[in-house]
């Protein structure tokens, strides 16, 4: 019969119970060292030390995480419940994927239950083997009314659709009226109908994350396989907005609704994660409206304008 190899896990159970043992039989204080540190999920980092540890005041500052040298704000840093010997560090932030992640610990109150502070750490590095999460690919099914974008991981909710833009050919925003979860797909469903001809695309920014915290690595522009048979031109769609690019200024669009009796015609300018960043009240349901003050990063942006009756919406580029 073959022998059984121990793991990388029995090692360190069986060295800090060898520790535990010669340090009550000696009454010698057991010195906390930090083993080992890794990311199983991206939001939490978990620290092993060579005893168990503790904070008397119930604090456990004084860590600070860096990946890809940028410092990920820490939400949070408490005791395993089931092994005292480990340490969590909760993240504000998802760590990136696979980037060089380290931890350092400026001395405070955290100590090995002998009472031994815990020496500062200038820089260790953690073991980080997540991986990217990618869309796979996108569909829409033959009515029309549903696309389903597949993952190559299970995802989880909360899902936030803001960072999720669907439009077609000319621009025009699709309306999403609610979604579906199936581990490695999402059903999104449509207000309105895509027809047999339509071109449709999708950029994803953020707001999707796979069962390991990883966030989607982002899509721009991406083709949507369309399957759809509606043929039928009754369709409940948003009049289009005829909107182009001032040639003078790059920054300054000009625009036409259809709907032309409105006297109140509001502007919002959202970016792809949703946020909004300007808010206008226009003269007229024809016009231009001027970015140059608002808009600093030049990319993808979201301009919707409505009147009393109608929304449009449209992706512009600025």
């Amino acid at each position: 019969m073959g022998s059984i190899i121990p793991t990388v896990a029995q090692h360190l159970k069986n060295a800090k119970e060898l520790i535990k043992n010669i340090s009550t039989l000696k009454g010698w204080p057991v010195y906390p060292r930090l083993i080992i540190g890794s990311a199983i999920v991206a939001d939490d980092i978990v620290l092993e030390f060579s005893t168990e540890m503790q904070d008397v005041l119930g604090q456990y500052n004084g860590f600070t995480v860096s990946s890809d040298n940028v410092t990920i704000p820490v939400s949070r840093v408490y005791p395993d419940p089931a092994d005292h010997s480990k340490i969590h560090i909760s993240l504000a932030a998802s760590l990136p994927a696979g980037k060089k992640t380290s931890i350092s610990y400026s001395v405070g109150s955290v100590a090995a239950t002998s009472i031994v502070k815990l020496a500062g750490i200038p820089s260790f590095s953690i073991a980080n083997n997540l991986t990217e999460t990618n869309l796979t690919g996108a569909v829409t099914d033959q009515s029309g009314s549903k696309i389903t974008l597949s993952f190559d991981k299970v995802m989880i909710l909360p899902l936030n659709l803001n960072g999720l833009l669907l439009f077609n050919a000319g621009n025009n925003v699709l309306q999403v009226d609610h979604f579906i979860l199936s581990s490695k797909n999402i059903d999104v469903y449509l207000k309105n109908k895509i027809a047999i001809r339509d071109t449709i695309f999708m950029t994803l920014s953020n707001g999707f994350f796979s069962s390991d915290k990883v966030a989607v690595t982002p899509v721009v522009k991406h083709g949507i396989l369309n399957n759809s048979i509606f043929t039928s031109i009754v369709r409940n769609q948003i009049e289009p907005m005829i909107i182009y690019s001032d040639p003078a200024h790059s920054k300054r669009i000009i625009y036409s609704l259809g709907d032309n009796n409105s006297e109140k015609v509001m502007a919002d300018l959202y970016d792809l994660r949703g946020n909004r960043i300007i808010h206008k009240t226009l003269g007229s349901t024809s016009g231009t409206i001027d970015f140059n003050s608002n808009v600093s990063q030049s990319g993808m942006y979201i301009l919707k304008i409505s009147t009393d009756k109608k929304l449009y919406s449209k992706v512009i580029f600025l």
